[in-house]
């Protein structure tokens, strides 16, 4: 899941503030390795690692290598695809030579490139490359869109197997991929690579798509993902994943005003457990919580909120804990292959805790909050 893990990853620490292009990875200090070896192994690794004061406190903007993001320009699909007969210009999960472009992916791909600052222009070359990718995403996403106005998983209308059928959090995913370069999008038109993606197109798309959502929802108001489950419930279905994903749509448009929003948010708030997070079922997971989180204060929920402060709570306790370990079986493939992915705690914490950070006015952590903000 190389490309999948670094796509979201991109997005989580966007939270912070925009990606900032450096020319190489950061290198940690000779002290701070020399501690690191140090403590590895030991009970208390993990925690001192969360907790030292040495650590460097968070900036507005997050430093991104170049070298990343070339990588992840690099594993988008420029031919069209064996297996599927896919066009060119998806993303697949990894940079191997198994990977088929799909429509989670690809979203995932292009919101971590909109996420890069291009100020600096001595990073011009690089971004007309990126600005190239982009192009060639939108427009293989906007023709993967079904005729129902949700997105399937690999290939538009097959209809045979479950992943041709549209489903809600790839149709969510794709929406705020459309969103974050709409306003953009005659910058990216100038690229010389393929026919210009149209605003009128994309707007329609984001329609259909929007009422596809409305459709799909359920009459308890969450929403069921396509990609993600959870062993403790009945169906094994994951509707905390689905609806925090699909509520996160909303905030993206504008419509937290919405009745369909308002639903989904009384939904996640009903479905929390009584320690302050969220899972499938009387066990929550750092997955799920973060995915709640992210998902209601993205959709309007207000960071006050005692549920809210209640979940960031959980969180905060279970990484101070050491629990960024414990991963949660929350994927699944159709053939009932279930896997957990190490980084997946980490990952989804940043970006709720981040959302958090911004809904409250901190961007740095040697602001002082205002009282009303503690």
């Amino acid at each position: 899941l190389a490309t999948w893990v670094t796509s979201l990853s991109l997005h989580a620490l966007s939270r912070r503030g925009p990606l900032k292009l450096t020319l190489s990875e950061p290198r940690p200090s000779s002290q701070a390795i020399a501690e690191s070896a140090a403590t590895e192994g030991t009970p208390a690794a993990e925690n001192s690692a969360l907790e030292s004061p040495s650590l460097e406190p968070p900036a507005a903007s997050t430093q991104l290598s170049s070298q990343t993001l070339r990588w992840l320009l690099a594993c988008q699909h420029r031919r069209r695809h064996p297996f599927t007969g896919a066009n060119p210009g998806g993303w697949g999960w990894t940079d191997l030579s198994g990977a088929v472009p799909d429509a989670d992916d690809t979203p995932a791909a292009l919101l971590a490139i909109s996420h890069v600052d291009w100020s600096d222009p001595m990073w011009q070359p690089l971004e007309h490359q990126s600005l190239d990718a982009v192009k060639l995403g939108l427009g293989w996403l906007l023709r993967l869109q079904n005729r129902d106005g949700g997105w399937p998983t690999f290939c538009r209308g097959w209809g045979t197997l479950p992943f041709d059928r549209s489903g809600t959090d790839l149709t969510a995913h794709a929406l705020r991929a459309l969103q974050a370069w709409l306003p953009r999008l005659e910058q990216v038109n100038r690229s010389n690579s393929a026919s210009a993606v149209r605003a009128v197109r994309m707007r329609s798309a984001m329609r259909r798509g929007l009422a596809y959502l409305s459709r799909t929802q359920g009459s308890d108001g969450s929403w069921l993902p396509l990609w993600f489950g959870n062993q403790d419930r009945p169906q094994e279905d994951n509707p905390v994943y689905g609806t925090g994903k699909v509520l996160m749509v909303y905030g993206a448009l504008g419509l937290v005003d919405s009745v369909q929003a308002q639903r989904a948010r009384a939904y996640l708030m009903r479905c929390q457990n009584a320690d302050g997070g969220w899972g499938g079922g009387p066990s929550s997971s750092i997955e799920e919580t973060a995915i709640a989180l992210e998902g209601l204060l993205c959709g309007g929920q207000m960071l006050g909120d005692a549920s809210i402060m209640q979940g960031l709570e959980w969180l905060a306790q279970s990484i101070r804990s050491g629990n960024l370990m414990c991963s949660s079986p929350i994927g699944f493939y159709f053939a009932k292959l279930w896997y957990h992915e190490r980084l997946y705690p980490t990952v989804f914490s940043l970006a709720a805790l981040g959302t958090a950070l911004h809904a409250s006015g901190i961007t740095t952590a040697s602001e002082s909050p205002s009282p009303n903000q503690e």
